[in-house]
């Protein structure tokens, strides 16, 4: 299936391809503003459209797509006014679903954070996982932390599954080295 906004995919063989897929070269990049923070886009690889209720979304289905959509995912749920509506688009059904909505509506503290790096740790084209290096500033300190993100291809865009209660991991990393360098 085609991304919902009608962008290309990969064919079906490439996805067997580590080489292909591992992107160990960062994709042309342009950064755009979301609230405080920047996320990435690209006319192939998304997001290739604008919810009515602000948030990007429709990726490529290719490694490329899952990266964009894992690292506006992660830039977009830290925006207050986009959280919400967001995880309702993004969130398959699954068993931790609900709970995971009524996280989005709490007011956390908003963050600054800027992606400076990522690792494909796995693609086949109906599911991903992505890991994005990003440096993350709270109440004046500074430090870089990993976000390990799951996707699945459904209904033409990269989504969150919800089988489990935490969909994407954190951690925190004391540097970036064995990340592909990817920043503004």
């Amino acid at each position: 299936m085609l991304s919902t906004c009608g962008l290309s995919e990969l064919p079906p063989d490439s996805a067997a391809d580590q080489s292909r897929w591992r992107l160990a070269i960062a994709p042309e990049t342009s950064w755009r503003d979301v609230d405080v923070n920047l996320a990435p886009s690209s006319p192939e690889a998304g997001p290739g459209a604008v919810h009515d209720d602000g948030f990007a979304y429709c990726f490529q289905r290719a490694p490329e797509g899952a990266l964009f959509a894992a690292a506006n995912f992660l830039v977009q749920s830290n925006t207050q006014g986009l959280r919400a509506p967001m995880f309702d688009y993004a969130l398959v059904a699954g068993d931790h679903r609900d709970a995971l909505l009524a996280d989005a509506d709490s007011t956390g503290d908003v963050v600054r954070l800027q992606i400076v790096g990522y690792r494909m740790l796995s693609f086949d084209g109906e599911s991903a996982r992505v890991d994005v290096a990003q440096r993350v500033t709270v109440d004046g300190a500074t430090n870089f932390i990993a976000a390990i993100v799951d996707l699945e291809w459904v209904d033409g865009d990269w989504r969150i599954p919800t089988d489990g209660p935490n969909p994407v991991r954190m951690q925190a990393l004391s540097d970036v080295g064995g990340y592909t360098r990817w920043t503004a």
